[in-house]
């Protein structure tokens, strides 16, 4: 059931410097992001596992030190506690 994909497109290009995210259930997330408004090479921000929290809520923060204006981001969950995982938020700053 892994890996499990998701591509945010962003209006227009941001720097992101930070990631929070609420999930249920995720072992491992990778973070990517592509600066190109036209292609789709998307190059590693941020990778995280993520502790156990028994089925609940899991709130996490991801630094990231990427200062290119970024079109899409893109959250690959690579591993789950679970056959099925949920990402409930996801905030940029």
């Amino acid at each position: 059931m892994f890996p499990q994909t998701i591509i945010i497109k962003l209006a227009s290009p941001i720097v992101i410097r930070s990631l929070h995210f609420k999930t249920t259930n995720v072992r491992k997330i990778q973070v990517e992001g592509c600066d190109d408004p036209h292609s789709h090479r998307y190059t590693v921000l941020g990778e995280t596992e993520i502790g156990s929290n028994n089925g609940e809520l899991q709130i996490e923060n991801v630094n990231l030190e990427d200062n290119r204006g970024l079109y899409y981001v893109k959250f690959t969950i690579l591993s789950g506690y679970t056959d099925f995982v949920s990402i409930h938020t996801i905030n940029f700053s």
